[in-house]
C-alpha cells in the first residue's frame, strides 16, 4: 500500500494546488484526523478501494492491494503499528528481467504520535542507511474511518531537498462488497474537507483470484479423471481473472500426457511483455503426482485439479502455484529475499477452439464447483494463431522453454480454496 511518489505533478494533484505555490517549500499538509481514534478496531486486515496512482499507465499499477494492520506491544502498552501490505504487481511493472507478475510485500512500522487522534510516524523496516537519508520518516495518519466499510490513509514525506512532499493517499476497506456509493461519497467530503483532491485517485480492482501470500490450498471436490481419456492436445478458451502470468498472452494450448503415478504437461503461447513489443513464442513444461483425492502436486507446492470433463469437447482446469518471487527494488524490501506467494485461476479448455451452449453451460458448472463466479470468466484470446502453436505442433527455434517450476498455460492457475473472493 505505501509506495513513495516521485512524481511531482501528482502529489500536487493530490494538494490541490498551483505548480508554483507547490514549490516554495516542502511541507507537509497537516489535514484533520479521526478524533477517537479507536486502535484496536482498526486493526485486522484492510482492502485498498482507491489510491495515488503509482505509474501514469494505470495497467501497470497493479490491483489487488491489501494492507494488514497489527499491533506491537510491550507491557500491554501500544508501541508500534506493524503495516503489512502485499498487492498484485503486473509484469509490465518489474520490467527486463522479471519474466513473471508478482506478489509484493512492503513491511512497514508506525509509531504514535498521537494515537487518540490516529496519528503516526511511519519507517520502513528495511531501509539502508543511504535509502534512511533520501526516504526519512514519514507521516501515516488516519484521516476517518468508520472501522469496516472505509477508512482513509494519509502519508507524507519531506525528503531533503525535495521542492515538494512526496504524500500518497488510499482508501481501504475491511469488505470491499460494503465499499457502496453511498460510502464513496462519504470518502470522497472528507478528502475534500481535508484539502486534497479525491479527483486523483484510481479504483483498485478485487476480483475472484487475487493472489496472496499464502499457501495453496485443497481443491474443492476434484474429478478422479481418467487421465488417458484425458490425454492429447486442449485449447484454453476461457481464464478467470489473474489466472495468466502475462499481460499479453493469447494462443494457449496444453498437451496432456499421462506417465507412471502422474501426468506431463506442455504448453504453448504467445505472449508479449508490453503491447508494441513483437510476438514471443513459448513453451512451458510442468510434471504432475498424482494425490489420494485425485489431486496433482508438483515439487513447488503446486496443486492441479481437474474439476470436470467429458473429455471430447471441454474440460475444466484449476492451478494453483506457489512460488518464491524475490522483490526487486526499495522500497519493496528486502532487496533479494524470497517471498513466498501463491497465484492462479481457473481455466475452461476446449479440444477445439471454442465450444457449443451446451458444453459451455456443462463447463460452467464445473467452474462453479471450483469456487469461481462464472461472470468472473473471460475469454483467452485465440487467434490468429501461428502453426507453431497448434496443438501437436513443435515450436520454432525462436521459442523460449520455461522451467517445470512454471505451470500450465504460464500459470494455468489456482485451487480455489487458497484465492482470497472478493468480500
Amino acid at each position: 500500500m505505501c509506495r513513495p511518489l516521485h512524481l511531482v505533478l501528482a502529489v500536487v494533484a493530490v494538494l490541490g494546488v498551483p505548480v508554483a505555490a507547490a514549490q516554495q517549500a516542502a511541507l507537509c499538509p497537516q489535514p484533520k484526523t479521526q478524533a477517537g481514534f479507536l486502535a484496536d478496531s482498526f486493526a485486522g486486515e484492510w482492502h485498498e478501494m482507491k489510491r495515488v496512482p503509482w505509474a501514469f499507465d494505470t495497467e501497470s499499477d497493479g490491483d489487488c492491494g491489501t494492507v494488514r494492520f497489527s499491533w506491537i506491544t510491550k507491557n500491554d502498552v501500544k508501541e508500534k503499528l506493524a503495516i503489512d501490505n502485499y498487492y498484485f504487481m503486473p509484469r509490465s511493472v518489474l520490467g527486463v528481467g522479471y519474466s513473471n507478475r508478482s506478489v509484493s510485500r512492503i513491511v512497514l512500522s508506525a509509531v504514535p504520535d498521537d494515537i487518540a487522534n490516529g496519528k503516526f510516524t511511519a519507517t520502513f523496516d528495511t531501509q539502508t542507511a543511504e535509502e534512511k537519508r533520501l526516504y526519512p520518516p514519514f507521516k501515516y495518519w488516519v484521516l476517518g474511518t468508520d472501522y469496516d466499510s472505509y477508512a482513509v490513509v494519509f502519508s507524507c514525506q519531506e525528503p531533503p531537498g525535495s521542492i515538494v512532499p512526496h504524500i500518497n493517499l488510499w482508501v481501504l476497506s475491511m469488505h470491499p462488497s460494503s465499499y457502496t456509493a453511498e460510502v464513496d461519497a462519504k470518502v470522497t467530503a472528507l478528502i475534500t474537507a481535508a484539502g486534497l483532491d479525491p479527483s486523483i485517485l484510481r479504483p483498485v480492482q478485487h476480483q475472484y483470484g487475487c493472489p496472496t501470500i499464502e499457501r495453496c490450498q485443497q481443491c474443492n471436490k476434484p474429478m478422479n479423471v481418467d487421465l488417458e481419456k484425458l490425454k492429447g492436445p486442449w485449447w484454453s478458451v476461457q481464464h478467470s481473472h489473474y489466472a495468466d502470468e502475462y499481460d499479453h498472452g493469447s494462443c494457449r494450448s496444453t498437451q496432456f500426457v499421462p506417465e507412471s503415478g502422474g501426468i506431463n504437461l506442455e504448453s504453448t503461447m504467445i505472449y508479449k511483455l508490453t503491447p508494441k513489443e513483437q510476438d514471443t513464442i513459448e513453451i512451458t513444461k510442468s510434471q504432475w503426482q498424482r494425490r489420494g483425492d485425485g489431486s496433482f502436486d508438483n515439487t513447488v507446492g503446486g496443486v492441479l485439479c481437474v474439476q470436470g470433463t467429458d473429455y471430447d469437447s471441454w474440460a475444466v482446469v484449476s492451478v494453483c502455484r506457489s512460488t518464491y518471487n524475490v522483490l526487486p527494488v526499495f522500497p519493496m524490501r528486502p532487496f533479494g529475499v524470497r517471498m513466498l506467494a501463491s497465484e492462479g485461476g481457473v481455466f475452461v479448455l476446449s479440444r477445439k477452439t471454442g465450444l457449443t451452449p451446451q458444453q459451455q453451460l456443462e463447463a460452467n458448472k464445473a467452474v462453479v464447483m471450483a469456487g469461481m463466479p462464472v461472470a468472473h470468466m473471460q475469454a483467452t484470446p485465440s487467434t490468429p494463431c501461428p502453426k507453431a502453436l497448434l496443438p501437436g505442433s513443435t515450436a520454432s527455434a525462436g521459442s523460449t522453454t520455461k522451467t517445470p517450476a512454471v505451470l500450465l498455460l504460464s500459470v494455468l492457475a489456482a485451487a480455489l480454496g487458497h484465492l482470497r473472493p472478493a468480500q
